[in-house]
C-alpha cells in the first residue's frame, strides 16, 4: 500500500480517515488500484454515477458485504501545483459523497492510497480487517458528518461591545478631554480592552455552541487549520470564531439545524451550516 505525504489537512479527505504506511516513490506502480472509500454492499445497493480523479472509470471490490470503490492507476497523485492537487481532492471527495448517497455511510480513505497487484491485493485487505470494518461500519451506520461554522461581522460584533461596556465609554469620554499625550495612552488602554473583551465574548459564545448542540450529536471535534472540504470558506467581511464538525443521526439534522437559529438572530454574529458530509473526520485509522 502506498499514500503521498503532500497533504496534512487535519480534517480534509486526506488526513482524518484511513490512515496508510507511507512511502515516497516514483516509478510506476504495478496494477495499482487508488481507493476513495470502504462500503457495506447489500440488494439495492445502486452503481456509483460519476467518475473519478482524471475522470477514472469508477469500480468496486467486493469481499463478502463490503466494497471498496477503486479506480485503477499506475501511478501516485503527487504535485506541487496547489490547483492541482485541490482539484484532485475534490474530485476524490465528490466520489466519497456519492458512494455516501449510493451505499448509505462511507468509510472514506486517505487521499492517495493506492494497493498494487491490482482486485486480489484490496480483497486480502479487507479480509484481513474484514472484523474492525465490519464494525466501524456498523456505528457509523445512518450517521453524517455536519460542519457548524460561528463567524463574527467585526463591525456589529465591536459595536455590542462598545455599547454594553461602561468602562469602553469612560476611557472613550477620557479621550476626547485629554492632551494628545495623555489621549495616546487611553487610546491604547482601550484598544487592549476591547480586544480582551472580543476575545472573552468569542469565548463564551464559542462554550455555548457547543453546549447546545452537544445533546443532539455523538461526537464534536473543533478544527482550527484550514480544511479542504468545499464549505470552508471564510468571508472578506467576517471573522471566523470556531469551526466544529458534528458527528449525528441523520435523524437529528433538522433538530440541529432549529438549534442554531438562536445565533443567526444576534447582533454580529452568523452561523454557517453544512452537511450531511461523508465522516471524513471520524473515520478510524485501521493501518
Amino acid at each position: 500500500m502506498y499514500s503521498s505525504e503532500q497533504m496534512t489537512d487535519s480534517d480534509s479527505p486526506a488526513e482524518r480517515s484511513e490512515q496508510a504506511p507511507e512511502e515516497k516513490r516514483t516509478e510506476p506502480i504495478s496494477n495499482g488500484r487508488y481507493v476513495y472509500c470502504l462500503v457495506h454492499i447489500t440488494d439495492q445497493s445502486e452503481q456509483i454515477a460519476v467518475t473519478g480523479i482524471g475522470d477514472s472509470e469508477i469500480t468496486i471490490i467486493e469481499h463478502k458485504d463490503i466494497g471498496a470503490i477503486v479506480h485503477h492507476c499506475e501511478e501516485l497523485y503527487d504535485t506541487d501545483d496547489l490547483t492541482q492537487l485541490k482539484q484532485w481532492l475534490l474530485a476524490h471527495q465528490r466520489v466519497v459523497d456519492e458512494a455516501n448517497q449510493s451505499y448509505g455511510t462511507p468509510l472514506p480513505i486517505r487521499f492517495d492510497t493506492i494497493f498494487e497487484e491490482g482486485d486480489s491485493s484490496v480483497k486480502r485487505w479487507i479480509e484481513s480487517h474484514y472484523d474492525r470494518l465490519q464494525e466501524e461500519l456498523s456505528r457509523l451506520k445512518n450517521r453524517s458528518e455536519y460542519r457548524v461554522h460561528l463567524f463574527s461581522v467585526p463591525s456589529k460584533f465591536e459595536k455590542q461591545i462598545k455599547t454594553e461596556d461602561a468602562e469602553l465609554q469612560r476611557l472613550q469620554q477620557q479621550q476626547q478631554d485629554s492632551a494628545a499625550g495623555k489621549r495616546f495612552l487611553l487610546e491604547k488602554k482601550y484598544d487592549n480592552r476591547l480586544r480582551e473583551l472580543k476575545q472573552d465574548r468569542q469565548s463564551e459564545l464559542k462554550e455555548e455552541l457547543l453546549e447546545n448542540i452537544s445533546p443532539l450529536v455523538e461526537e464534536i471535534v473543533e478544527q482550527e487549520s484550514q480544511s479542504s472540504l468545499q464549505d470552508d470558506t471564510v468571508p472578506e467581511d467576517k471573522e471566523r470564531i470556531t469551526r466544529v464538525a458534528v458527528l449525528a443521526d441523520e435523524s437529528q439534522e433538522t433538530a440541529l439545524g432549529d438549534q442554531l437559529d438562536e445565533f443567526v438572530e444576534r447582533d454580529g454574529i452568523e452561523i454557517r451550516f453544512t452537511g450531511p458530509w461523508a465522516p471524513y473526520t471520524f473515520s478510524p485509522e485501521l493501518g
